[in-house]
């Protein structure tokens, strides 16, 4: 995976995003960088790009109390997926649409004593109080791993008992790095060199895999948003149609 580095830097793409009331930046700055983008199933695309949250145990029968905490409300309209890979090409090739109208999708299932939760917009896996809350109402560990190569965006969290630990990279540079080192990133690169083989080796070493195929079906979830969440959604939008801008918007921006 070292070789996509070039691929990388040719690409010239910078994406970064946040919903939520949050920011949201996205940057393609070369047609190299865009037709990159539409072509990533070439590239095993669910390691160029994916982020997910994994809880230690076996919690999928609490899952509407789990994404309650991301302000989610769980309509119980799932698809079923018995391949790993396909709920990815699902969630990767959908997501964008569905959140035009409003709808969350996400993925979830259980493997090697972790309940995993695939994060395609990459939103919840930044969520700290999100996180932190649900740590403790499960009372167990929380991690989240982030792998965006198109911007160098590599970090991982993990939640729980023994304290707090934060780290994001984002295209050579470290943005975040609190709290203690794990014993588990002894040997990696949790530095501003970070690449996509080093948070999946991390991830290995807790037993959470990227690539292996769940034992047992996965779901791909249809979640709709919280009566708060669309409260603060709308004055988010409403505060942003009224801000002037003199700037002449390029193409791609839109908002």
């Amino acid at each position: 995976m070292r070789g996509a580095r070039a691929a990388r830097a040719a690409a010239g793409v910078c994406f970064y995003a946040r919903r939520n009331c949050k920011a949201a930046l996205i940057l393609i700055d070369s047609e190299i960088g865009l037709t990159f983008l539409l072509n990533l199933t070439s590239y095993r695309r669910y390691l160029m790009t994916n982020s997910i949250i994994a809880i230690k145990g076996s919690h999928l029968d609490k899952q509407i109390e789990i994404f309650k905490e991301f302000n989610y409300v769980d309509v119980q309209q799932d698809e079923q997926f018995d391949n790993l890979n396909d709920m990815y090409d699902y969630l990767f090739d959908n997501y964008f649409n569905f959140s035009e109208r409003d709808v969350v999708l996400r993925g979830i299932w259980f493997d090697n004593d972790w309940t995993i939760i695939c994060d395609p917009e990459m939103i919840n896996v930044w969520d700290g109080p999100a996180l932190l809350k649900l740590s403790d109402k499960v009372k167990s560990d929380v991690m989240t791993f982030l792998i965006q190569t198109t911007s160098g965006s590599f970090g991982f969290t993990k939640c729980g008992l023994s304290g707090q630990r934060n780290f994001l990279s984002i295209n050579g540079s470290v943005t975040e790095n609190t709290g203690l080192p794990l014993p588990e990133e002894s040997g990696l690169n949790i530095n501003e060199q970070i690449f996509t083989d080093d948070i999946i080796s991390l991830a290995d070493k807790f037993g959470i895999n990227f690539e292996k195929t769940a034992p047992q079906s996965c779901l791909a979830k249809k979640l709709n948003y919280t009566e708060e969440l669309k409260r603060e959604l709308t004055t988010f939008k409403s505060d942003r149609v009224k801000v002037p801008t003199q700037k002449k918007h390029t193409w791609w921006k839109f908002w």
